[in-house]
């Protein structure tokens, strides 16, 4: 702090904030603003290189984490993991592909890497979409979207966030439709089945949410979401379970808490 600015501040009763004093010489007033500036700059840029350095080290563990959710069956959780990933670390792709295809995502790499073979910014381009939609700018998403090439947006890598995207305008007949054939396509991956289970709940349209949840896989079962559900279905009470937004951090996804139960018992509730 310059010198002699110290003798004129004082501290505010209410808040115990430091101010200049009324009395303060305009020159010393001058450089102690000068100093303030300064010093909330070096601030900035020091907060600034933290939250970079941060953010390496997360997305140093994408890959680790990623593994760990698809060992557990947890195929939304690893896929949340492999987008923030690539959607920072596009060149990654390959590294993570031959690493999580065997563990039950070659469908999904499949698609990635044909569509990285056309447009190798995809998943840059996918994450642009989802920061969007989550600084609640719909419209921005849109334009993002459209900027992937025609004939990769009937992809359900690209179907998922424009369904997700519709949903958050209010179009929620087209994001459901959306979402079935998301399932259709990925019959083996959750989300399409919980989206559309959400909405039809929402909806009031019981027994089709009812037809939806039973035949999803068991990637979907397993989850405490999909007992969830079930509850919901059974009392035709909707309740939202949306949650938080993900920053790549690893146990974002305990709301999606794999059941700890034999898995025999896992299908009984499904069934009549």
């Amino acid at each position: 702090m310059p010198d002699n600015c110290r003798d004129y501040l004082r501290v505010q009763p209410v808040n115990g904030f430091y101010t200049l004093g009324r009395e303060t010489p305009a020159d010393i007033r001058d450089r102690y603003l000068e100093w303030q500036a300064d010093y909330k700059a070096r601030t900035m840029s020091l907060a600034r290189k933290a939250i970079l350095l941060a953010k390496e080290v997360v997305l140093d563990h994408q890959l680790e984490w990623a593994v760990e959710k698809a060992k557990a069956g947890n195929l939304v959780g690893a896929r949340y993991h492999v987008l923030i990933a690539l959607g920072n670390r596009p060149q990654e792709l390959q590294r993570f592909a031959q690493a999580l295809r065997p563990l039950g995502l070659q469908y999904f790499f499949d698609e990635l890497l044909y569509a990285a073979s056309f447009d190798p910014d995809i998943c840059v381009k996918l994450r642009q979409v989802v920061l969007a939609q989550e600084a609640g700018q719909p419209a921005l998403a849109l334009d993002a979207l459209d900027e992937i090439p025609p004939h990769l947006q009937a992809l359900p890598i690209c179907l998922l966030p424009r369904a997700n995207n519709e949903n958050r305008r209010g179009y929620h007949d087209f994001a459901t439709r959306l979402y079935r054939e998301i399932a259709r396509r990925w019959p083996l991956d959750p989300v399409g089945y919980y989206n559309a289970i959400e909405n039809l709940m929402e909806d009031k349209k019981w027994d089709e949410a009812r037809q939806v949840f039973d035949r999803a896989p068991e990637s979907y079962r397993i989850l405490v979401l999909s007992q969830q559900h079930r509850t919901q279905l059974d009392n035709r009470e909707y309740k939202s379970s949306k949650g938080d937004v993900f920053y790549g951090q690893p146990e974002w996804d305990e709301r999606l808490k794999i059941i700890p139960v034999v898995k025999k018992e896992l299908f009984k509730f499904g069934k009549k």
